[in-house]
Formats: C-alpha cells, sequence, structure tokens
C-alpha cells in the first residue's frame, strides 16, 4: 500500500495548522473523514463528517481538554503531585501500572495519556477535578456541548465504555481545534517515546508520525476493535 494512503488510514494527526481526522464505523464499514483549516474552521474536506462512529481512544483528548484548562486556571500545575486511587490501581488495558497511593506529577500523568494512552492516568484526573469519574463524565458532555459537538456523548474518560459513546469526525475537529490552543502540549503530543519512574517505565507512541514526519503537532492515534 502506497505509504501515503497507509498513513491516512491509520493516523489522527494535526498537520501545520490543519486537522486531518478519519474515524472509523467498523460494522457499516464507512470511513468519517475531515480536513479543516485549523485557524479558522474552515472545512476543506469532508466525508460522512457528521456520521455517528466509534471513536474508541480518542475520548481520552476530551480527558486532556478539561486538564490542560485547569492548568490554565492555575488550580492545577504541571509539577503538582496526585496520588492514585484504587479505580486507578484496578484499571487494565492501556496503563502506566499505577499502584494505590502511589504519587506521580501533572506532567508525568500527560505523558502517561498523551504517550502512552493510559487508562489509569485518565482515573487520577478524573478523580482529582470532579471527584469521580461519573461527575467527571459530566463535565466532559457539558464541554461537548460549549463547543458545538452535536453529536457526541461520552460515557468516560477514557474511550473503554460502552457502545453508547461516539462522536463524529466533525465534532472531534472541533475538540482539536481547542487543545491546540494549549502550547504546553505540544512537547507531548510530539513525543515518540519517553519514560517514567526514572526510566523503570517506559512510553512509545503509537501515533509514529511523531517520529518521523517534520512539522507535525501531534495530535493522538488510537485504535479500538469497535471503531475499525
Amino acid at each position: 500500500m502506497n505509504k501515503k494512503i497507509f498513513t491516512v488510514l491509520i493516523v489522527f494527526a494535526i498537520f501545520l495548522f490543519r486537522t486531518n481526522l478519519i474515524l472509523y464505523a467498523t460494522e457499516e464499514k464507512i470511513s468519517s473523514e475531515i480536513l479543516i483549516d485549523g485557524n479558522t474552521g474552515q472545512v476543506l474536506y469532508e466525508n460522512n463528517s457528521d456520521k455517528p462512529v466509534h471513536i474508541g481512544s480518542f475520548n481520552k483528548l476530551m480527558t486532556i481538554l478539561l486538564v490542560a484548562e485547569c492548568i490554565e486556571s492555575g488550580e492545577l500545575s504541571l509539577n503538582d503531585e496526585l496520588t492514585a486511587g484504587n479505580n486507578a490501581f484496578n484499571e487494565t488495558g492501556a496503563v502506566i501500572w499505577l499502584e494505590t497511593g502511589e504519587k506521580m506529577s501533572v506532567s508525568d500523568l500527560l505523558k502517561g495519556i498523551i504517550i502512552g494512552n493510559a487508562n489509569d492516568a485518565c482515573i487520577v484526573f478524573a478523580e482529582e477535578i470532579s471527584g469521580s469519574e461519573k461527575d467527571f463524565v459530566k463535565l466532559m458532555n457539558q464541554k461537548a456541548k460549549e463547543l458545538s459537538m452535536k453529536n457526541t456523548v461520552f460515557t468516560d474518560c477514557k474511550g473503554t465504555g460502552s457502545g453508547n459513546q461516539y462522536s463524529t469526525a466533525y465534532d472531534m475537529s472541533l475538540l482539536t481545534k481547542e487543545l491546540i490552543k494549549y502550547d504546553f502540549l505540544t512537547p507531548y503530543m510530539t513525543t515518540y517515546m519517553d519514560e517514567l519512574r526514572n526510566g523503570a517505565t517506559q512510553l512509545v507512541n503509537i501515533n509514529t508520525l511523531v517520529r518521523n514526519y517534520d512539522g507535525i503537532l501531534g495530535v493522538k492515534a488510537g485504535y479500538s476493535e469497535k471503531s475499525g
């Protein structure tokens, strides 16, 4: 397969100031695609961009956005240390193996999510900001409404929830356009490999474009069986 076509099939990314997002609905075997100007929001290309599809771990982008807002407002700082609870410890799938009571900085937890796709780190943020994942999800859906994401529903903070959780390429482009306003996130989103716990935990970004494509600004790649 042509390298450029392969890249388009697997990656959700920001190229310069444009958003190129492709989501898949496996059951119907259709793609949901959009290319927008990241400054103006002008749609340059779209295909089924308003089709609701499973978004998998892309929903972590809303979790990251809400964390970024807390950092911007001063409620959190990158150096703050947060404590993992039992819910984080019990998370499965993509994790950074947080232990109950373990402390980790906001910066390292962001690394865990953005580079390592860590579900347990999402739980730590959700409980720190809202007290529980359930209440944090309410914030996620509230923010979606504020961004005019009219065809989006979040049911958890990490993207491992039921089929009731969905979005569209257009809605996710609105989210990403908002997310890239936070320049302090760019170093995380453009890092291919990093580490936690003084090298004991290795992180590898599955968005391989950050390793070999000059000028990319991130943002995230993801995979789930439901999203295809």
